[in-house]
């Protein structure tokens, strides 16, 4: 029998987020990457909700991301703008990081799996954010919600169908719904999920939507365990 894999204690990774002021998120892509194409149940905010009642403990692609990083155009942080910000119920949450891409990919049942785990150091969390390739990669399974993230410009993942012209002749318009984004305001983030923290970024600070305004918060507060 293999021995098992090495991987950080809960203190030691939430020192590293606390430490570098950073989120663990898992973003409604924009645009969508690969994995299993569920048509509109994979769109914001039905694939959201679906994280949030605990129906992927299978295990989610996440990145983490900290103040002033970017969220739009071709070098940015992060796959999406809006997710939903997760912590771990034991070390053993942690499945696997990598400075980019871990070649995760989801099995039929639904989980989320890496060909060949491999131990976790304090060095690999590390270069998660330091060596990172515009956005980095964490799998985490059996997780815990801790709230909603959203950074301008807070743009989402649907299906449209196009806007033609209107001397198109109707032979030549195909009414396939086809991908596209759409941006969300904070009115409907508010109401679509109105039992969550929702977080932002501004300057080098993470801060809390608190009615029509912000506070101040950060990942000392978040991850707040041992």
């Amino acid at each position: 029998m293999a021995p098992p894999l090495e991987k950080p204690d809960l203190s030691e990774i939430h020192d590293f987020l606390r430490g570098r002021n950073a989120l663990i998120v898992h973003f409604s892509g924009a645009p969508k990457g690969a994995g299993v194409d569920r048509g509109a149940a994979h769109l914001f905010p039905t694939e959201l909700r679906h994280v949030i009642a605990g129906r992927a403990m299978g295990g989610v692609s996440c990145s983490v991301v900290r103040p002033g990083d970017v969220f739009h155009g071709f070098e940015r942080n992060a796959t999406g703008c809006i997710g939903v910000v997760l912590g771990f119920k034991s070390k053993d949450s942690l499945v696997a990081v990598d400075r980019h891409d871990c070649g995760s990919i989801e099995d039929a049942s639904g989980n989320r799996i890496v060909e060949r785990e491999r131990d976790i150091t304090p060095a690999n969390l590390a270069s998660t954010l330091d060596d990172r390739d515009d956005y980095n990669e964490w799998i985490v399974r059996d997780y815990v919600v801790q709230g909603i993230f959203a950074a301008p410009p807070y743009e989402v993942s649907i299906l449209k169908v196009p806007d033609y012209p209107p001397d198109m002749p109707d032979y030549l318009q195909d009414n396939e719904p086809l991908p596209d984004f759409r941006a969300v305001s904070w009115d409907e983030l508010m109401s679509t999920f109105p039992n969550q923290p929702i977080y932002s970024f501004k300057d080098e600070r993470i801060i809390h939507r608190v009615g029509n305004g912000f506070c101040e918060s950060s990942a000392s507060k978040i991850y707040s365990s041992p």
